[in-house]
C-alpha cells in the first residue's frame, strides 16, 4: 500500500492511506539513516493489526527548516496592505522553480484593494497564475480550492495578510506558520509540522514557518533562468546576464526598452544578481 505521511511528534507518525488515517511506525533502518519527514510517500502494510512502515519513495524537493517534502503548490499571499514586499514575492518564486513546485499568486482582500493594485501586481506578475480572493466574503475561494485539490500546498506570505483567515475559510483551522518579509523566519506558535486533509482532497500543509528560504544555492550566473519573462528573447551571447552587456547584445534590454519586460521586475533581478554574485565571489576569497 501507498501512504502519505501527515504528522510526526517524537517519531509517532501518521499516515493517510487510501483516505484513512492510521497511526504507524517505521521499520529497520527509517527509524535512522532514512528518516522520515512530513510529506513523504511511503509504502506500507498492516502487521497484526498495526500499520508498518517499510519504505520511502523518493522525494521531489525536501526542507530542512521547517522539515517537509513533496510540495507541489506554494500559495503567495499578497493584499495591498501591508505594502507587498516584492523581493520577498520574486524569491519565494524563484524557490519554487528550484524545487519543482508551482507558485500562485494569491491576491487577498479583493474586496477592498484598488484597481490601481490590481494592475500593478498584473504588470509585474502577468506570467504567474494568480486568484483574487476575499477570506472575509469568501469570494474566490472555491475557485482557489479547486486549484489546490490533490496537490500539497503551503502558504507563504507577509503577517496580516490574512493567510490564516484563507485557510480558514479553505476548511482548516487557522495556519500559526508566518512568513517574515524581512528575514524569511516564520514567526509562529506551531511547534511541529502537520499536514491537514480538507474536504475535497485538499492538503494543506501547517508549518511552524520557513525559516530556510535564502536562495544561495543558486549560482548567479544561473539566475536569469529563473525569471519566466526573460525566456522568450534571446541574446547575441549565450553568457549573456542582461545585465552589463550593450543593449544592441541583450535581447532582454531591447524588450525591457520596448516595455515587453517589466522595469520594476528588472531592477530587483539586477539587485538580486549583485546579491547572489558578492556571495558566490566572497566565498572563495
Amino acid at each position: 500500500m501507498k501512504g502519505l505521511v501527515i504528522k510526526n511528534i517524537s517519531d509517532n507518525f501518521e499516515c493517510l492511506v487510501d483516505g484513512v488515517v492510521y497511526k504507524a511506525k517505521p521499520r529497520g533502518r527509517l527509524k535512522k539513516s532514512d528518516k522520515l519527514i512530513v510529506g513523504d510517500y511511503v509504502k506500507c502494510d498492516f502487521e497484526n493489526g498495526e500499520l508498518v512502515i517499510s519504505g520511502r519513495e523518493d522525494r521531489k524537493n525536501q526542507f530542512v527548516r521547517p522539515p517537509i517534502a513533496n510540495i507541489d503548490v506554494m500559495c503567495i499571499v499578497v493584499t495591498e496592505v501591508p505594502l507587498v514586499d516584492k523581493f520577498l514575492v520574486d524569491k519565494l518564486i524563484i524557490k519554487c522553480k528550484e524545487n519543482h513546485m508551482e507558485p500562485i499568486l494569491v491576491i487577498n482582500k479583493c474586496d477592498i484593494i484598488s484597481s490601481e493594485f490590481m494592475e500593478e501586481i498584473k504588470s509585474e506578475y502577468g506570467f504567474l497564475k494568480t486568484y483574487c480572493i476575499s477570506a472575509l466574503t469568501g469570494e474566490g475561494v472555491d475557485a482557489l480550492k479547486s486549484e489546490l485539490v490533490g496537490r500539497l500546498t503551503a502558504f507563504a506570505g507577509q503577517s496580516a495578510v490574512g493567510k490564516s483567515k484563507l485557510s480558514a475559510c479553505l476548511g482548516a483551522e487557522a495556519l500559526d506558520g508566518e512568513l517574515s518579509a524581512k528575514t524569511l523566519r516564520g514567526k509562529h506558535t506551531t511547534r511541529h509540522t502537520e499536514i491537514h486533509i480538507l474536504e475535497g482532497g485538499v492538503l494543506v500543509a501547517d508549518t511552524p514557518g520557513f525559516s530556510r528560504l535564502d536562495i544561495n544555492e543558486i549560482h548567479y550566473k544561473d539566475l536569469k533562468y529563473f525569471y519566466p519573462e526573460f525566456k522568450d528573447f534571446t541574446c547575441k551571447y549565450n553568457s549573456c546576464d542582461h545585465i552589463d552587456q550593450k543593449i544592441c547584445d541583450c535581447a532582454v534590454k531591447v524588450a525591457l526598452n520596448d516595455c515587453k519586460i517589466n522595469q520594476n521586475r528588472y531592477n530587483r533581478y539586477v539587485k538580486v544578481y549583485k546579491e547572489l554574485k558578492q556571495f558566490w565571489e566572497s566565498k572563495y576569497d
